[in-house]
């Protein structure tokens, strides 16, 4: 594919010479987003819900966002726990992270709220939002008081013939105290109140109070709508479909401690549970068709943390919980009086466990270590399926060119690669991290935390293979690896050896063993303080040679030339230690190389100098190529074009994100084509980007707000014309 025909025309101009020396690329386009979470914002996981239609699964993920509110995350799943859509519908509107969902036998009523007011939205049995705007279903009754007011809980139950929602209203009843009013509110006093919702979404009764409590939850059947609560004790109140509310009935006995309270509704009645003690053990209330004690409460177990699920499974009720030594979530069958399981089983590893039954099978909700939704049967065994994952902070891996374009390769939990033109992404990897290594236009899979590293290809045959290094360098006919020894734990600072070893493309060794090449400080990517001014090790290929440039335990920058006929030549001197040579490139035009490198990079004073290399091992001096001083260069590439040496950087402008992007070209010889340097753009981002260029594509990648993205810098298209 030509990369060229990605790029706009510009303005007409004069045929050039074919002889003419490549033009600096000078068209940036318009960044794009690559592999796009759902959000930037750091998130606060919160807990999820879930309700059967008779068939699948709707499930409900809340998360408090740092900075932008509420999110809530919607995902269709069969029966087996498989998500049915491609991605989550994700919200962020309303308040509060405790959600409710429940089903008319069809369709789906999700609430969510906060600050005393609750908010609806219906979704199809294909998993489609039916309100594009959720619908208010009780007003706030208060402002908002700090970015993470999650107080207060949203239940919904259906009861055959309308939807019965549970809101926590508030009212602020004093001031917020000082210096803080917006993070320390005043007394707040709290009341439940249920509403009648038609299935169409229409309000058909609100603003029945029913108690002064909190952990409240709600379950309905046949008309008969059972409310609990914990005020010094559990209690419950049942209310019938014209929204006629019973008298309060206390269930246990004053207790100060009852919690987590939740409600399940069966063919036989009702099952209520809930937390009571210290350690808080789970308890449990059988209830009848009317909503009524019928029975003893009895112990389901002894110990558990504050979150309890609990469903009819068609022949009894399966209650969960997470075990609070080993954060496993535990589960056992109970009937209306006693356990029906002999013991408890582990479900699974995580916490915050969900439970909704179809008619035929049971699904397990549960938040997993890294707070992603997971589901599955209570029948399987396992992981479970990803549901929902919240936000991934990505992490650039590197940039690079093949056949099919330009592509990222970055991790977000897994490693991912994706097309910068198409915004195609192959499947992303769980065993191994996509990467680029210069001059090798295909990607890498590289894997293992220590040597020797599994290396395979990305695209096209052949097996995977063995390196020392995770970090080889191209020869153009296979593999360099460059390392030293581990420094010992009683001298970070010890001088260590500096092996190098070839490979060919398969991995087989063309060096039967390493060759020692120089000394060097340790290049353990672990390795940090000030000597790693001058640390690093860098190598670029000819046709023919391979030069290696490292920094050895004097600052000075070092050369070795690998010839084919396996010699190992040292050159000496590339630049002097005060140079503070560090990051540097090497870039050959196929037969000898030009050694670029920042002096005090990072450094207001920083200077990009370069110095030529021949095949024959001598260096022309040195000189610096761009010192307009009083900037902060923080990345730099050089590329050749197959008529120059394109050198490309950038530079952070002080107090702010945006980093300038400059370059200039130099001649074969290693005269300047350009001065001053010409500046080709700019871009916002955290970090100093990365660059890759072919066939007069300039190719960027940066990390903005934990997110990856990317643009392709081209030169202008030139095409004779006749003057009028």
């Amino acid at each position: 594919m030509n990369l060229l025909r990605l790029l706009p025309l510009i303005g007409i101009t004069l045929a050039v010479s074919a002889t003419a020396q490549t033009p600096i690329p000078t068209l940036l386009q318009a960044e794009r987003a690559i592999g796009v979470p759902a959000t930037t914002d750091s998130r606060f996981p919160g807990s999820s819900s879930v309700a059967s239609n008779g068939k699948d699964f709707l499930v409900v993920t809340a998360e408090d966002l740092f900075y932008s509110g509420y999110s809530h995350a919607l995902m269709l799943v069969d029966p087996a726990g498989r998500p049915l859509l491609v991605s989550s519908d994700a919200f962020n509107f309303g308040a509060g992270n405790s959600d409710g969902v429940a089903s008319n036998g069809h369709d789906f009523l999700v609430v969510s709220g906060g600050l005393g007011g609750t908010i609806g939205v219906r979704v199809s049995a294909d998993g489609a939002v039916l309100d594009s705007t959720p619908f208010t279903i009780h007003s706030p009754t208060r402002r908002q008081l700090s970015e993470h007011d999650i107080a207060g809980v949203r239940s919904v139950a259906w009861d055959g013939n309308q939807y019965v929602v549970l809101t926590t209203i508030e009212q602020l009843i004093a001031p917020a105290k000082a210096p803080a009013p917006s993070i320390l509110p005043g007394p707040l006093e709290q009341s439940e109140i249920v509403t009648r919702v038609g299935e169409d979404g229409r309000i058909l009764q609100n603003d029945l109070e029913v108690n002064r409590g909190a952990n409240n939850a709600i379950a309905a059947r046949n008309g008969v709508s059972v409310i609990a609560w914990s005020a010094g004790g559990v209690f419950i109140r049942t209310m019938n479909g014209a929204g006629s509310l019973s008298a309060p009935m206390q269930i246990s006995a004053a207790s100060a401690s009852a919690s987590a309270i939740n409600i399940a509704d069966g063919d036989d009645g009702f099952l209520l549970v809930w937390l009571d003690g210290v350690p808080a053990a789970v308890r449990a209330q059988h209830l009848d068709p009317g909503g009524w004690p019928d029975g003893l409460s009895f112990t389901v177990s002894a110990a558990a943390q504050p979150r309890l699920a609990v469903t009819w499974d068609g022949a009894a009720y399966r209650v969960a919980w997470s075990n609070t030594a080993s954060n496993v979530i535990e589960s056992i069958r109970v009937n209306a009086t006693a356990a029906v399981d002999a013991s408890a089983v582990t479900l699974a590893d995580g916490g915050s466990a969900a439970l909704a039954f179809n008619g035929e099978r049971t699904l397990l909700v549960w938040s997993d270590s890294d707070g992603s939704t997971r589901a599955r049967s209570t029948e399987l065994a396992g992981a479970g399926q990803l549901v929902h994952r919240f936000f991934n902070p990505q992490s650039l891996n590197a940039i690079g060119f093949t056949p099919a374009g330009p592509l990222v390769a970055l991790t977000e939990g897994t490693s991912q690669l994706t097309n910068v033109s198409t915004g195609t992404s192959a499947p992303p990897l769980s065993d191994g991290t996509y990467t680029f290594i210069r001059g090798l236009n295909r990607p890498l899979i590289i894997s293992g935390t220590t040597a020797p590293f599994t290396v395979r290809y990305a695209e096209g045959p052949g097996q995977p293979f063995a390196l020392p290094t995770e970090s080889p360098f191209w020869t153009g006919s296979g593999f360099l690896c460059l390392w030293t020894d581990p420094a010992p734990a009683s001298n970070p600072f010890a001088i260590l050896p500096l092996y190098a070893q070839r490979f060919d493309t398969n991995g087989a060794p063309i060096d039967v063993a390493p060759q020692q090449i120089g000394t060097s400080f340790s290049l353990s990517a672990n390795f940090s303080g000030a000597p790693t001014l001058y640390n690093g090790v860098f190598a670029g290929a000819s046709a023919s040679e391979t030069l290696v440039a490292y920094v050895d335990p004097n600052a000075v920058l070092h050369g070795v030339l690998i010839v084919d006929n396996n010699q190992f030549i040292d050159i000496g001197e590339i630049a002097a230690p005060q140079d503070l040579a560090n990051p540097i490139t090497i870039t050959s035009d196929g037969h000898d190389f030009l050694v670029t490198w920042i002096s005090g990079m990072n450094g207001t004073n920083s200077f990009i100098a370069s110095r030529r290399v021949l095949a024959d091992g001598s260096r022309p001096a040195a000189y610096r190529i761009d010192s307009p001083g009083n900037d902060t260069k923080d990345s730099m590439e050089t590329f050749w074009t197959g008529q120059n040496y394109l050198v490309v950087w950038s530079k952070r402008e002080p107090g702010g994100r945006d980093h300038e992007l400059w370059a200039l070209r130099l001649r074969q010889d290693g005269t300047l084509i350009d001065y001053p340097p010409q500046r080709i753009g700019s871009i916002s981002g955290d970090r100093a980007p990365k660059w890759a260029y072919q066939n007069g594509v300039l190719a960027i990648a940066w990390l903005r707000d934990s997110r990856v993205y990317s643009s392709l810098i081209g030169i202008p298209r030139r095409r004779a014309v006749t003057r009028p």
